[in-house]
């Protein structure tokens, strides 16, 4: 044979077998921690925590074909998935799909490898034939331990897709929860294969707002929000233009306000809404002038618990990803920041007891603050806890620290109004909303703040402008002060999270020495540290 027909004969092979495909139905794979979920098959399957499923594109097909060759029944096209622990017992495992009637519903264990050590299941459901070859890994000798798993993952299939094993988002949000690339998260949610309802749509938004939420200059968090508000502001409209606005505090007139009846109480709660950075900046705004008035605590329910609190005054003056969920938003972290350098005592109340009842174990944590007669609190709580009176949901926090403590709290809610003025803050008694027959909170507080880095820090000097050049569109920065990034590295908090659609991204920052970490929407790209002094 001549040299030129033999290369024509390798380059057909090599066509041939680079063309050799997997299942079909692969692509529409998605996994949620160790689940996989094909909602076109559908099926549903539940792995071992430790596993971890490999791209089939970056796996050299070579390799399969070379494990799959003694074993006649299982093809190459018919391929799912594959997989591999990374603790003992390790192994591997490849999942075949084909449509096929063979005898009865079954699920058998097939061939048993001493010598290969290696299984391979089949399960037969309707016109499905579903194989698992299991193969040992690394140091794993023994068959034993695959046995067990492998029959246990193969009674989790499931042919169907219910109310019973569905996806829904607060798996998705469980699996990106701690993805500081909140461009990936962010794609993560929307491309959840999760079946569609109401309940399903507003937990999707409430996830994405909130992730989004951490990102400043957010074209897809303005979409959200504009949309949360647009029938809030409908609905609110005419009751706010009936407003006597003489009694109505704008502008200045609102701290001086709320520092005035501070003085009459030992605790101020203001509460915040989850996607609204905005809203810890009026808590910071006020902590200045608590602070001289002899306030001494900050307590926070997003604080995770009273270790991360005593870290923050004990031994380091500032919070990492550990101290909350939330507190990774830049704001969030600034609230903790200037807190401790003004001297507050920063504390966790929320429940730890499961015993307990959420809201009484949040009031309990803030009476062992109080049994502190110079302790005067400023508590930023979540949503509806700083309610004073009952709901038909029953009695939360605020109201049961209330009947407890005998301590009548200044309770200022920034939730509950979200309509148009032209005014930065407005400060709403009570009395002037019409309608409500009891007190819920003493005042009611419209925010328009603009989140900027000036609102936080004004007595700084930001005359220095940092030009940072991201490489994709969009792109995730991150500005991290740079002594905070080199204790902690990426689990400090940044001072800002920039979402950038530009080819260069301007931004005024105080004095001092920065890290920044830029991440596109699949991986971190690149990293630089630089000084604006």
């Amino acid at each position: 044979m001549s040299t030129l027909s033999k290369s024509i004969i390798i380059l057909l092979y090599l066509a041939i077998t680079s063309c050799t495909s997997y299942h079909p139905l692969l692509k529409y794979n998605y996994t949620n921690g160790s689940r996989l979920i094909n909602p076109e098959i559908p099926l549903t399957i539940k792995y071992f925590g430790d596993t971890k499923f490999q791209d089939l594109e970056k796996v050299d097909k070579n390799y399969i074909k070379t494990i799959l060759r003694p074993y006649n029944q299982l093809k190459l096209k018919n391929l799912l998935a594959y997989t591999k622990t990374n603790v003992n017992p390790e192994y591997e495992t490849f999942l075949f799909l084909s449509s096929q009637k063979e005898g009865n519903d079954s699920l058998r264990l097939l061939s048993v490898d001493s010598t290969r050590l290696s299984l391979i299941y089949k399960l037969q459901k309707d016109d499905q034939s579903l194989f698992m070859l299991m193969q040992a890994m690394n140091d794993n000798k023994g068959l034993k331990s695959m046995l067990k798993d492998g029959a246990d993952i193969m009674n989790s299939v499931s042919f169907r897709i219910d109310s019973t094993n569905a996806l829904s988002y607060a798996d998705v949000f469980n699996q990106v929860r701690k993805d500081i690339n909140y461009l990936s998260a962010t794609k993560t949610l929307i491309d959840a294969p999760v079946s569609d309802s109401l309940q399903q749509q507003w937990m999707q938004f409430q996830y994405l707002a909130t992730i989004n939420s951490f990102m400043q200059n957010n074209p897809t968090q303005d979409s959200l929000i504009q949309q949360y508000e647009r029938k809030r502001i409908d609905k609110q409209s005419e009751m706010l233009s009936k407003l006597d606005t003489t009694k109505v505090f704008y502008g200045d007139a609102v701290i001086d306000k709320i520092l005035s009846e501070a003085k009459h109480t030992r605790v101020v709660m203001v509460n915040e809404n989850h996607w609204y950075p905005k809203h810890r900046i009026f808590t910071t705004s006020l902590l200045k002038d608590l602070k001289e008035i002899g306030y001494t605590h900050l307590a926070l329910e997003a604080l995770t618990n009273p270790l991360q609190a005593s870290k923050i005054n004990e031994t380091r003056p500032y919070p990492t990803l550990n101290s909350g969920y939330y507190i990774q938003e830049a704001y969030f972290a600034h609230l903790v920041r200037k807190a401790a350098a003004l001297g507050f005592k920063l504390v966790s109340y929320e429940n730890q007891d499961p015993k307990i009842n959420r809201e009484l174990g949040q009031a309990q944590q803030l009476m062992e603050i109080l049994a502190d007669p110079n302790a005067k609190v400023l508590v930023h709580a979540g949503i509806d806890h700083i309610l004073e009176s009952p709901t038909e949901n029953g009695k939360r926090m605020a109201t049961l620290f209330k009947e407890m403590s005998s301590i009548d709290p200044l309770s200022i809610n920034q939730v509950e109004f979200v309509g148009d003025s032209s005014h930065e803050l407005s400060l709403i008694p009570f009395e002037l909303i019409k309608g409500q027959t009891k007190k819920i909170n003493d005042y009611y507080l419209i925010n328009h703040i603009k989140p900027s880095l000036e609102k936080v820090y004004p007595e700084k000097d930001f005359q220095i402008t940092a030009t940072i050049t991201p490489k994709s569109n969009p792109a995730l920065v991150k500005f991290y002060n740079q002594e905070e990034y080199s204790i902690y590295k990426e689990n400090a908090v940044p001072i800002l999270n920039i979402y950038s659609t530009s080819d260069r991204l301007t931004v005024n920052l105080p004095r001092g020495m920065y890290k920044v970490v830029i991440y596109n929407p699949d991986r971190k790209q690149n990293s630089h540290s630089f000084n604006t002094k």
